[in-house]
């Protein structure tokens, strides 16, 4: 059963791969945490250097189940369960939501 403490976000360990829609990413170190997400320097496949990759895990209201982050009120509900999937497609698109908003400011700066 999953950690039920909202105080405690423990970061994947050093050596995690994760595959994303970008590509393959190795997480080098964990870096430091805000309110809405954990930073870790990684490495992309296929480039020299290590790149900073964003994890979206707020601070309350969600749990780590194995590599994947959920609301907590998701978390323990059977996979099976409609309920469970609203909920997780709510908390997906709200990340995605914030993740294009965060990559728009970031070319924007660059363009300066």
């Amino acid at each position: 059963m999953p950690n039920r403490s909202l105080s405690c976000r423990e970061p994947l360990p050093d050596g995690t791969v994760l595959y994303v829609k970008g590509g393959q990413y190795t997480i080098q170190k964990y870096i430091t945490s805000g309110g809405a997400a954990l930073l870790y320097q990684a490495q992309k496949e296929g480039l020299i250097y290590p790149v900073l990759l964003k994890e979206y895990y707020p601070a309350r209201g969600y749990v780590r189940m194995g590599s994947a982050v959920l609301p907590e009120e998701a978390a323990f509900l059977p996979e099976e369960d409609p309920a469970r999937k609203e909920k997780v497609d709510a908390m997906r698109e709200r990340f995605e939501t914030w993740a294009a908003r965060e990559m728009r400011v970031g070319q924007e700066s660059r363009r300066r």
